[in-house]
């Protein structure tokens, strides 16, 4: 007689495990878009632990595909444009999707709020120091609306874009050091900072100011950079300043 084929059952629970994950994801992500909901709902049992795994993993992103989209208008005509992102990228439409509007949440979340930016993005999203500091340079990015899809800026990666916003944010937003007083880095750029740089670049069109700057920084330039890169900056300060 011929042997009698079991159905492969371990196949079959791995599937209905899925979709139950799959069904359990669709009712947390709302909890997850507003981590303060979080820890206060009562439907699923989670532990702390657990809680900051979820809201780590869920506000992840690629940095590739953030890159594309950073610097532009968080509109839904440019969430349409994704496709061409994750095309480019690699990266799925709904992995893109979900990372455009977690920027997109946070950036309106604390546009308005004071006090400090960093500790804002950390407080209401519930993020680890790292990320938030990260996402509160995007916001950055996002409220000034720098133009990263130049060209001539194409070279950038995203690292380089939140380094000098995270500059940025400690040093020219209203948190500033004032009179001796240091308040919290905010989102706002200090206008009349901006005005005083504008004054700046003015007076550095005048050879004899920007030979006296020369003179001042080159100590300290050889001090902090090689040879070669301090090479290149002084071949090309007229350069720098010109941009």
């Amino acid at each position: 007689a011929e042997a009698r084929t079991e159905p492969d059952v371990s196949d079959h629970l791995l599937l209905v495990d899925t979709m139950q994950q799959f069904s359990m994801f669709a009712m947390l992500e709302h909890y997850l878009q507003h981590p303060s909901k979080l820890e206060t709902q009562t439907i699923f049992q989670i532990d702390p632990e657990s809680r900051q795994m979820l809201l780590r993993r869920y506000y992840s992103y690629d940095a590739a595909v953030v890159r594309e989209f950073i610097g532009k208008k968080l509109t839904s005509r440019n969430r349409k444009d994704l496709d061409d992102v994750s095309e480019k990228t690699k990266v799925p439409m709904r992995s893109c999707r979900r990372q455009f509007d977690n920027v997109k949440r946070i950036f309106k979340a604390v546009e308005d709020l004071e006090g400090s930016l960093l500790r804002n993005v950390a407080r209401q999203f519930s993020l680890p120091e790292s990320l938030a500091k990260e996402y509160a340079c995007f916001a950055f990015i996002s409220d000034c609306r720098f133009e990263t899809g130049k060209k001539r800026l194409a070279y950038l990666d995203l690292d380089d874009f939140v380094y000098c916003a995270y500059e940025m944010i400690l040093n020219w937003t209203y948190g500033m050091q004032v009179h001796g007083q240091t308040g919290e880095p905010g989102i706002d750029l200090d206008r009349q900072f901006l005005h005083s740089l504008a004054d700046l670049k003015g007076e550095l069109g005048d050879k004899d100011i920007l030979e006296q700057y020369r003179n001042a920084m080159r100590p300290l330039l050889l001090q902090s950079l090689s040879a070669v890169q301090f090479k290149l900056i002084e071949g090309n300060v007229k350069s720098f300043f010109k941009t």
